[in-house]
């Protein structure tokens, strides 16, 4: 127990030592005015402007055109400022599609609440019996609301050009192999 009043008093003292060694600002106690006397600063001045140069008439109208010197196309480009894209290239790797899915039961009635699945397919596959389960790639999950719809937008990416649409729910045909139309799809069940 003593050990320990002993090394209590020790940081105390280390930490009452350090703090008024650090603290306490400039040291002589003198105006800084009169200790900075001697030195000056020279005045600050702005930079000798010059008028923009005149416009000469006989200049060319700049090239605007987007297309790259022939050899450029041919060479392989050692940076990117040497890279060319067509100017209608699309740079995007989502497009967005307008999913409106709508289901009824054997009744007629809306599915409230039901779960819709969608999966991407390959473009190759003509019917759904022709699926295998490393085929399809869930892609969309939603619920449809008291109407029985699904209304949303949905990021895809530009490949996908077919889905099954899956609700879950027994009584109907619930699944439908659909092409994406523009960027739209649109199905009732």
């Amino acid at each position: 127990m003593n050990n320990y009043f002993t090394r209590y008093h020790v940081l105390i003292g280390a930490s009452i030592l350090l703090l008024s060694a650090c603290g306490g600002g400039g040291g002589s106690g003198s105006d800084p005015s009169e200790v900075d006397a001697g030195v000056t600063t020279p005045p600050v001045t702005a930079p000798p402007t010059t008028p923009p140069p005149a416009e000469d008439p006989t200049t060319p109208e700049p090239d605007n055109s987007y297309e790259p010197d022939s050899e450029r196309l041919t060479n392989e480009a050692e940076s990117s400022s040497e890279l060319y894209a067509a100017p209608d290239f699309n740079f995007d790797l989502t497009r967005q599609v307008n999913v409106f899915l709508s289901a009824n039961d054997a009744l007629g009635e809306p599915l409230t609440d039901t779960i819709i699945k969608m999966y991407a397919v390959p473009n190759n596959i003509e019917a759904v019996e022709d699926l295998t389960a490393e085929d399809s790639q869930l892609i969309f999950i939603g619920m449809t609301n008291d109407n029985g719809v699904i209304d949303r937008i949905v990021e895809l990416t530009p490949t996908i050009q077919k889905v099954m649409v899956v609700v879950a729910t027994l009584g109907i045909d619930n699944k439908a192999l659909l092409n994406i139309n523009e960027d739209s799809l649109s199905h009732h069940f």
